[in-house]
């Protein structure tokens, strides 16, 4: 497998993100914890290090040797939530939900923020997030 790069975000303003609806993205909580390329059970994990300890998996970069980051968001995205019924307590997806009323929700509750990922695109390609 290629070298692992950790994807870079495109910042957009709140109010933009705040006009999000579900469409053909898919929206994460955005986790404040330590950025880590984390092995489990066969499978290499884009997550957060959280300051618990707890690690929080938000996308699937390989599967059983298979590099997946070619694959389309829908298709890493299901293969992880598949393959989250291996995970261990310690282990759980980054939340989701549709776009604008997830983020202020996720505000409301003191979250940091949302990660947009196209449906269609490989791992990386076009995330965007929004600041806290």
């Amino acid at each position: 497998m290629r070298e692992l790069i950790k994807p870079k975000l495109e910042s957009v303003p709140l109010a933009v993100g705040l006009t999000w609806y579900a469409g053909n993205w898919l929206y994460q909580e955005k986790s404040d914890g330590c950025h880590e390329f984390a092995q489990v059970a066969g499978a290499v994990l884009n997550a957060e290090r959280m300051p618990s300890g707890e690690l929080v998996a938000n996308d699937l970069c390989s599967l059983d040797g298979q590099d997946m980051r070619g694959e389309n968001t829908a298709a890493r995205w299901g293969e992880l939530v598949r393959f989250s019924a291996c995970f261990a307590n310690s282990i759980r997806l980054a939340r989701v939900g549709a776009g604008g009323e997830f983020l202020e929700y996720l505000l409301r509750d003191g979250g940091e923020g949302i990660v947009a990922k196209p449906l269609d695109a490989p791992f990386g390609a076009r995330w965007l997030s929004t600041p806290q």
